[in-house]
């Protein structure tokens, strides 16, 4: 078998690669998980992966398949027309690609397309300062309290003017329902996940970043990725999309 997932022209990073490191002008503001204070599976909020693995052995097929019928979350999010997020000089990545998830899952439950705000969560949560954090803020807030739209709060307004009642009451409506933790350095548990359509935040203590992890990839015989998406606008590789190798030491 000679074919590969990977996609014309497409950005390829490997984990320790300097090519993705945040260019000029761009923000992260990621915060990694502190494991020892906050170990897998302890979240209240979300469970412990329990899925069954999907063997190694049907990757290929699969990969393929979904590339045929274009039926990946990448494809998803292209065929509607969403836009990646943009942190535009914000430090809320850890937010952004929360959001990414979510913008994604409604798209593929059948929702209307509405374009959510990270400063809606992020502001609230750092309490109106430009600073990190790491996803499980973003996640265990999306819970409570949601997201509203950008419409309503633009996406990267620092702003308490914003904070009304009318923006608490529509955030309510775009809560998350149900969230999974998936054990550091797992990537088969990360690819099962992806298999089944669920994108998942990612947090990189190498690249001090937080993206979202949307497609299973096949880089080659016996090697693999995800596709992931930024949020630093649709100019960042292939409409904010690139693909992330797995760690080259794991197997």
């Amino acid at each position: 078998m000679s074919w590969s997932s990977i996609r014309a022209k497409e950005l390829v990073i490997g984990d320790t690669d300097a090519t993705p490191m945040t260019p000029s002008g761009y923000s992260t503001g990621y915060e990694g998980r502190d494991y020892s204070a906050v170990p897998h599976g302890s979240l209240p909020w979300a469970k412990p992966f329990s899925l069954s693995y999907i063997p190694r052995s049907e990757w290929d097929d699969r990969i393929a398949e979904g590339e045929k019928q274009r039926s990946f979350l990448s494809n998803v999010v292209l065929d509607a027309g969403i836009p990646s997020k943009d942190q535009n000089g914000t430090n809320y990545c850890w937010f952004n690609g929360v959001i990414t998830a979510c913008e994604t899952l409604r798209q593929v439950q059948g929702f209307k397309y509405v374009s959510l705000s990270p400063a809606s969560g992020a502001a609230q949560i750092k309490r109106y300062r430009n600073s990190g954090g790491w996803g499980g803020e973003a996640l265990e807030w999306m819970m409570e309290k949601g997201a509203c739209s950008c419409d309503v709060w633009p996406a990267n307004a620092i702003d308490r003017r914003y904070e009304t009642d009318l923006a608490a009451k529509e955030a309510l409506n775009y809560r998350v329902v149900e969230a999974t933790d998936v054990e550091q350095y797992d990537f088969d548990a990360l690819m099962t996940m992806l298999f089944l359509r669920i994108p998942c935040p990612l947090g990189l203590d190498w690249w001090g970043h937080l993206i979202c992890a949307m497609d299973p990839v096949r880089i080659g015989a016996g090697q693999y990725g995800v596709r992931i998406r930024n949020s630093w606008g649709d100019d960042y590789g292939t409409k904010g999309f690139a693909v992330l190798t797995e760690r080259s030491e794991e197997h």
